[in-house]
């Protein structure tokens, strides 16, 4: 048996089933809320295993690892990447910040205030929307 505690500060029991049930539930719910959260691993790796998401709902706030993302898909505002990798004609936000190796095909726009690690590798016609800083301080 394990015992929970409920919003009003009561103690109640339950079974392990039912527990891992709930735990599973609570862990479903916030990831489809907050963010899409993944293992770290290398790129090279992830094209073989993974398939390709795509973004059609712009939403803020988004935390994405190792993930591919499909030609047009779409990012709002203050999302966060690691190690992503992004077809043509993806189009961000504002203020995203992106860590070392992630790698962007041609025509990806960027809102204003996005941070790119140096490693960040780019296609041919990406756009960076002025003013733009890297992540020494250094404006383009």
């Amino acid at each position: 048996m394990k015992k929970i505690i409920l919003e009003n500060g009561k103690e109640v029991q339950i079974n392990e089933e039912s527990y891992k049930e709930l735990q599973k539930a609570i862990q479903e719910d916030y990831i489809e809320k907050n963010a899409s959260i993944g293992n770290y691993g290398f790129l090279g790796y992830m094209s073989k295993y993974r398939q390709k998401v795509k973004n059609t709902i712009r939403k803020n706030n988004q935390i994405y690892v190792n993930e591919i993302f499909a030609d047009k898909s779409i990012f709002g505002d203050y999302c966060v990447f690691i190690k992503c990798k992004f077809d043509s004609g993806c189009e961000f936000g504002s203020n995203c910040k992106f860590d070392k190796y992630c790698k962007f095909d041609s025509g990806c726009e960027f809102g204003s205030g996005c941070e790119f690690s140096s490693d960040c590798k780019f296609g041919s016609n990406c756009k960076k929307t002025k003013p733009y800083w890297d992540e020494n301080g250094k404006h383009e």
